[in-house]
């Protein structure tokens, strides 16, 4: 096991860079569907460096950052500016090298913003999964960013899926962006975000995003309890997507504190909450929060009124 606690901030990374620790001897990317059976032999430590980020990008396209634990930095892994299609994969980020134990970043686990597009945290086969866990703010943060894939990863759980290592605030915060996918249609894309101290998923003032097949305040495997303290998904911008009615894109959205999803009605229109299994939360499975709630009282809120047309039916009878 390598250990790497620097006393100064780490250089920016401006050019295309793969830093790949599974390279290291006995290191290995999970092979596991549900779980996380990885072997990560370098550890960045960040405990010596205040108000340092540990690894960051900054206006750099492709590089790929995979096979690392890092912790105890300000936030994990930064990547900002005109940078396009960066990967973060099979990753522990805010635990410690066995992945079961809180050793978190001082804020966030992963922050893309400042324009960044295209960048892919996780991925679609098992490898790929990183865990974003324990952080001291939220695991996952994109604003002013768009077209940004949340793929395959688990967070605010330990490395198996089980057990509860949340963030101390959201597990995914989409702010001011566009285009985002959080999950997939495929088993191996899907996130497990459970265990946070507030919503699982905070959609806010963004567009087109898409919540699909993802297990929101469940274990890994769907069946037991393991809720974000308040709502597993809350939108409060316009055009948004949970589930896309599809088997594929289905969420399951159980055991969370409040409601399952709650939907700013005041802040956003056009938003589709479709073919989901939404069950067990503490408040309502699905609230519209209309005008004067505050998304706690859990009162149901009234249809708009409609004005309803019926046309006259004119009745014809054949004769042979």
């Amino acid at each position: 096991m390598a250990t790497i606690k620097p006393t100064t901030p780490l250089p920016v990374i401006t050019d295309q860079v793969t830093i790949n620790g599974y390279t290291q001897a006995r290191a290995h990317p999970s092979a596991k569907v549900v779980g996380n059976d990885a072997a990560l032999k370098v550890e960045l430590d960040g405990t010596s460096v205040p108000f340092a980020n540990g690894l960051e990008i900054s206006n750099s396209d492709g590089s790929v950052i995979r096979g690392l634990v890092i912790n105890g930095f300000t936030t994990g892994i930064a990547i900002h500016g005109d940078s396009v299609g960066n990967r973060i994969e099979g990753n522990f980020i805010g635990t410690d090298v066995t992945g079961t134990l809180d050793r978190g970043n001082r804020t966030n686990g992963v922050i893309i913003s400042g324009g960044a597009s295209e960048n892919v945290v996780g991925g679609s086969t098992p490898d790929k999964r990183n865990v974003i866990s324990g952080n001291g703010d939220i695991g996952i943060v994109l604003i002013d960013s768009d077209a940004n894939l949340i793929k395959g990863d688990y967070v605010g759980t330990d490395r198996t899926g089980t057990k509860d290592l949340g963030n101390d605030d959201l597990g995914v915060f989409i702010g001011d962006a566009s285009g985002t996918t959080v999950g997939g249609t495929t088993a191996a894309s899907r996130n497990v975000i459970s265990g946070n101290s507030f919503d699982g998923i905070s959609v806010a003032t963004s567009q087109g995003t898409k919540v699909l097949g993802n297990r929101i305040g469940t274990t890994a495997d769907g069946t037991g309890a393991l809720g974000n303290a308040l709502e597993g998904v809350s939108i409060s911008g316009s055009s948004n997507f949970v589930g896309d009615g599809t088997p594929g894109g289905s969420n399951t959205i159980a055991f969370n504190g409040s409601d399952g999803v709650a939907v700013f009605a005041s802040a956003g229109t056009g938003n589709e909450v479709s073919r989901n299994s939404i069950f067990s939360n503490g408040g309502l499975g699905i609230d519209l929060v209309g005008p004067g709630e505050d998304g706690l009282s859990n009162v149901p809120t009234p249809n708009d009124a409609v004005e309803l047309t019926l046309e006259p039916i004119t009745s014809r009878t054949s004769h042979s």
